[in-house]
């Protein structure tokens, strides 16, 4: 309900910049595709009430930096208990989005066979930086013809996999 919810607002943005003329994207504007293929919810044997389930993903959804992540996994503990892997999937999902929004990276799709990076309009803001980290991780990392970069690595564990995400996001966040 929340990624249906973003994507009617950016599409609701789209045509009101496209009838003024206004073509320039702040950063708040976009969110990044994080494809896992890991579960990634409030699950209804931690969360019982649909309202409640529903208001958690929108302020979940909401967070924007680090303290709100962890104000939010605080709250969750303190009201409904030790949190199930799930939430932890989904609480690690938003902290990837906002390390991807910092180096601009506008797609990742992980799974069992590597990693795949897409940037926003194939546009990278340190390119010789980007070309030092795939030369240094020699075989590791590859560019692709359209311009994404592929990590081929065994993410075929689930802890793994979002460790891996992780750790590649901010390596490209940091030289961004």
């Amino acid at each position: 309900i929340s990624l249906y919810q973003h994507m009617l607002e950016e599409e609701i943005m789209r045509l009101k910049s496209t009838g003024t003329g206004n073509q320039k994207e702040k950063i708040e504007d976009w969110a990044p595709q994080i494809t896992t293929g890991i579960p990634i919810m409030i699950p209804e044997t931690y969360v019982r009430d649909l309202g409640i389930r529903l208001g958690l993903y929108k302020r979940i959804g909401d967070i924007r930096d680090k303290e709100g992540l962890i104000d939010i996994k605080e709250e969750l503990i303190d009201r409904f208990g030790k949190l199930p892997g799930e939430v932890e999937n989904l609480l690690s999902t938003v902290e990837i989005k906002a390390m991807c929004k910092t180096a601009g990276i506008d797609r990742i799709d992980a799974g069992a066979k590597g990693l795949l990076i897409g940037f926003r309009n194939n546009i990278f803001a340190n390119p010789e930086k980007l070309m030092d980290l795939i030369v240094s991780s020699f075989g590791t990392i590859k560019v692709r013809p359209d311009q994404r970069l592929f990590i081929e690595k065994d993410l075929s564990s689930y802890d793994v996999r979002i460790a891996a995400i992780k750790q590649y996001v901010s390596k490209v966040a940091a030289i961004a």
